[in-house]
């Protein structure tokens, strides 16, 4: 978004709080931290700053994770959030897949959705 760091025009981390891309109340020891990060970053292309973040977050531990907000699991309902219809059916497909493993737990081995009355998506089924 900025580009390279200037010395004559980044002098102080004022710079850094005008980005709104990091999280408030941020610590002015933080984004002395950014900024130097930020020196030692000079010079990459933007294809070559993508990659080194993207081999930056790949080592974060919840990156590409989405946690859903849920109530008690003690209640009679719980409910899940999405922000569109395909985390939706996609998470519902992956808990009748969960579901349908442990019905299979303990019983003898056979090919998942080959029992009477086991279907896991019919042609026809609207989501």
């Amino acid at each position: 978004e900025i580009g390279d760091f200037l010395e004559e025009e980044y002098l102080d981390t004022l710079y850094l709080t005008r980005l709104k891309v990091l999280p408030s109340p941020v610590s002015e020891e933080l984004l002395k931290k950014v900024m130097e990060y930020h020196k030692a970053h000079v010079g990459l292309t933007p294809e070559d700053a993508e990659y080194s973040l993207l081999d930056t977050v790949r080592k974060v531990d919840l990156y590409g994770i989405r946690l859903h907000p849920a109530r008690s699991f003690y209640k009679d309902a719980v409910d899940f959030y999405f922000d569109s219809r395909v985390e939706c059916k996609h998470f519902w497909k992956k808990c009748i897949e969960h579901h349908t493993h442990l019905l299979q737990v303990g019983q003898s081995a056979r090919p998942l959705g080959s029992g009477p009355g086991i279907k896991l998506c019919r042609r026809d089924a609207s989501f």
